[in-house]
């Protein structure tokens, strides 16, 4: 299977999460770094935003998503960073 089917398969399927752990399984076979953030994505959505371990998760897949071409993690990981989701939150002005 090549990349382009992966995330044809991806888009066509964004909630299937065994698309994305044969995508991931696919990189790591071929040593590419962006398996460690497709995992760390993973890890990321199988817990509730309010789970104890989400916010050190959030950071592993921060760090992972360093250097990576914006365009590939829209389609794998199409959520806002988190540190780009509390930015836009810390601008909001609160409610007197």
């Amino acid at each position: 299977m090549s990349e382009a089917a992966l995330l044809h398969a991806i888009r066509a399927a964004p909630r299937d999460r065994f698309v994305r752990e044969v995508y991931a399984d696919w990189l790591e076979a071929r040593g590419d770094r962006r398996a460690t953030c497709l995992r760390a994505h993973l890890a990321v959505i199988e817990v509730t935003p309010d789970h104890p371990v989400r916010w050190e998760r959030e950071e592993v897949l921060g760090r992972a998503r360093l250097g990576l071409d914006p365009e590939w993690l829209a389609i794998v990981d199409p959520r806002p960073p988190l540190a780009f989701t509390c930015q836009v939150f810390l601008s909001v002005p609160l409610l007197a």
